[in-house]
């Protein structure tokens, strides 16, 4: 995992490392609500917006290319029904002005280029509306596994502190002779799972959380 950070960073992982964590991380705050605009961040947003855009571009152009063309130019040259003659003035023209160009008959092929281009780009702006709508859908998933661990979290919590006072019984019943030493280690047990289960809690957290971020393209603060 730390050769992989290594790479993340664009560090080499002969020369990278980490000094270990020895206290619990702190809990990120969930933000509660986020705007819609941080998902313009996600790169899976951004190319499929872009990918929409340059469709509806190319429709423009297909459009553009039913109309005719009109250019300014100019032509020179010669023109003789005899002899060629340089020095003879009246063989030379000149032309400066408008030209057009307009396709008569195309068989169509203009116009469903047109059509195709239209079909292009309701492809690309369906696509673009199903991957905001995945992107919301994640975000919300995520949001809401967060806030439900959250109040999970506080439930176990409750529990280790019970199973922590259930062992401080089962120890002064035991040191009274009233109970055997079975109860303690049952006692133990008990309050060692609860305690696991609560580490579990914590790392499914921050697991929510990194994918949190991920799912808005970075961090909602």
């Amino acid at each position: 995992m730390e050769h992989a950070i290594a790479a993340l960073v664009g560090e080499s992982a002969s020369r990278f490392s980490l000094a270990p964590v020895d206290q619990a991380l702190p809990q990120p705050k969930v933000a509660v609500s986020a705007p819609s605009t941080l998902l313009q961040r996600r790169p899976d947003i951004a190319a499929a917006e872009r990918r929409a855009a340059a469709a509806n571009a190319d429709v423009g152009v297909a459009r553009a290319a039913l109309f005719p063309t009109l250019s300014l130019d100019g032509a020179a040259g010669w023109q003789t029904a005899h002899g060629f003659d340089l020095l003879s003035a009246p063989d030379s023209f000149w032309l400066i002005g408008p030209h057009l160009v307009g396709a008569i008959f195309d068989g169509g092929r203009r116009s469903a280029g047109v059509r195709a281009s239209r079909a292009a780009f309701d492809q690309a702006s369906a696509n673009y509306r199903g991957v905001v709508l995945n992107a919301l859908r994640d975000v919300e998933d995520q949001m809401a596994l967060a806030n439900r661990l959250a109040a999970e979290a506080k439930d176990q919590d409750d529990a280790v502190v019970a199973a922590r006072r259930g062992v401080a019984l089962a120890d002064i019943r035991y040191r009274q002779g009233v109970a055997t030493y079975l109860d303690v280690v049952t006692a133990q047990t008990a309050a060692l799972t609860a305690e696991q289960a609560a580490i579990q809690l914590t790392t499914r957290r921050l697991q929510a959380s990194v994918n949190l971020t991920r799912a808005l393209g970075g961090a909602w603060s």
